[in-house]
Parts: C-alpha cells; structure tokens; sequence
C-alpha cells in the first residue's frame, strides 16, 4: 500500500489482503506472542523442524496451524562439520524489535491517494474486517473494490483458498480485459 500511494507509476494495480491501511496494533494480539515465540528458540541440540515446533508450541504457540506457518520462516543447512544448522530465514531480531513499527502505517499528506485499480479483500471473521476500513480504504484509494470472502478469517488464501483465488482472479481478469478493450 505505502509503494502504491508513494510511488503510483511503479504499480499497475494492488491487491490486499485483509490489511486495512493504518494501524493494526491491538487487532492482531497473536503477530507479538508468535514474533516472541520464534525468539525463543535456542537452535542448540534441535534436530530437525519436529524438533523447533515442539519448541513453539512449549513457548505458547497452540495453533498447529500457526505453528506450521512461522516454520515456513525455518532454514536448514550443514556447516563445514557436516553438522545441521537451523536457523529462521529472517531476522527475527529485526522483526522483534520493529513490530510496533510494521504494526503502523504512515500519514500522508490530505490529496494523497493512489487513482488506479485496487483489490482490498477481506475474511468474513476476520477482526481487521470493519466498516471502519472501508472509509480510509476509499479516502487513498478511490478506485478500491472491496470484497469480503466469506468463512474467512485474517489468512484468508490458507482458511478459503478457493474462494480466495476466485477473488483475485476475478478481480486480474477483469482489469486485463479493460486494459486490452483501451
């Protein structure tokens, strides 16, 4: 969203996934505990990625299925021992210590707005879905089309992947068709 309303020319169109713009601090209680979750991790003696989702659930983290999505962070390789190192992908540091901050978004100056093609979409139970969004949706971005899919939460592709991509899809198609009819 920030690159679309910075720097219109480099985006054609944009399509978001269940992220309003301004800030989710508070909206999503569970990104801090599983940013924490991922610090925690002492790689020593840790095999294999069986071993690190132990580590995650012990540290807090319930959800299988959230569990199985901060492993996709989960890298692997053998040093100059032969010896498996494991590591997270990203800098989780980084992350730990930036959260409030990626939690924010910036203010823009009144007249700022992003005047081209832009998917917004959103879970039906998800707690990032409001009416509230959809007014500082339309205020950058006038041209936004905004959907709800439905039996959605906030991963919208992971809970409905189907409906999801038929969203999406749609909404690509659509703006090829009047790109190529202009």
């Amino acid at each position: 969203m920030v690159l679309a309303l910075e720097f219109p020319e480099r985006v054609k169109e944009l399509v978001v996934l269940d992220m309003p713009p301004g800030k989710t601090t508070g909206k999503m209680r569970n990104v801090n505990s599983a940013i924490q979750a991922m610090y925690n991790v002492d790689f020593h003696g840790l095999g294999d990625q069986r071993d690190v989702e132990q580590v995650l659930q012990r540290n807090g983290i319930e959800d299988l299925r959230l569990r199985r999505f901060l492993l996709t962070n989960l890298a692997g390789a053998r040093d100059d021992t032969d010896e498996h190192k494991l590591s997270w992908k990203v800098n989780i540091q980084s992350i730990r210590d930036s959260v409030d901050q990626l939690q924010s978004f910036p203010e823009f100056k009144t007249g700022t707005i992003y005047n081209k093609p832009a998917l917004f979409a959103f879970g039906s139970k998800s707690p990032l879905n409001t009416a509230k969004n959809e007014e500082g949706i339309r205020s950058l971005f006038p041209k936004a089309t905004v959907v709800e899919v439905a039996e959605a939460g906030h991963w919208l592709q992971d809970d409905e992947p189907k409906r999801t991509c038929a969203v999406v899809n749609s909404f690509l198609s659509k703006q090829g068709q009047q790109q190529h009819n202009s």
